[in-house]
């Protein structure tokens, strides 16, 4: 177990968000295990704990939808992934999440937020005696170490190089940026 941290992007659809688009994927696999189970009578919502999606959003997602190599339907894209970087967690924590680290998708992720986290990087490896003020580390039963030391250096110019990639290859006209963690 460990701090995992992602971005997912998606196509947008009259206000949908991650957790509607999560939805549907579910429904979708929900609707695979019945037809392999038809003796299983359990609701979506025992299933996975999502409601039924609004219809839209069924009709929308369902064309997007996208198997892996386990079988697992998709409709999201993970277009950048760390693992216990938790001094990039705490900042999304503090100016995504309204200070609520729940593990939970919350607003839709703006340029703007993605290069104010980019420059605080930029600007912390430019002057490591920063890092405690810029981009200070939190500590955690899951979340890693906390020292100021090479990992945590890596991670930043891995942040750096995810949101150059992001910033490059989004629409956001047409799709949606949103953060969510897991420990």
């Amino acid at each position: 177990m460990g701090l995992d941290m992602s971005i997912y992007r998606m196509k947008r659809c009259n206000g949908a968000t991650l957790n509607d688009a999560w939805a549907v994927a579910h429904l979708l696999d929900f609707e695979q295990y019945k037809r392999n189970h038809p003796d299983y009578t359990k609701s979506l919502e025992e299933w996975c704990g999502y409601d039924l999606p609004k219809q839209e959003y069924i009709d929308f997602y369902s064309k997007l939808a996208d198997s892996d190599k386990y079988g697992f339907i998709h409709t999201t894209e993970e277009v950048a992934y760390w693992r216990k970087a938790n001094a990039i967690h705490k900042w999304f924590v503090e100016n995504v999440q309204d200070g609520e680290d729940d593990c939970d998708a919350h607003r839709e992720l703006t340029i703007s937020d993605l290069q104010k986290l980019r420059e605080l990087a930029r600007q912390v490896l430019e002057d490591p005696d920063k890092a405690d003020d810029l981009l200070p580390t939190q500590s955690g039963f899951f979340f890693g170490d906390t020292a100021y030391d090479e990992w945590y250096f890596d991670d930043l110019r891995d942040t750096i190089k995810m949101i150059d990639t992001i910033l490059a290859s989004t629409d956001f006209n047409t799709e949606a940026l949103y953060y969510v963690s897991s420990w």
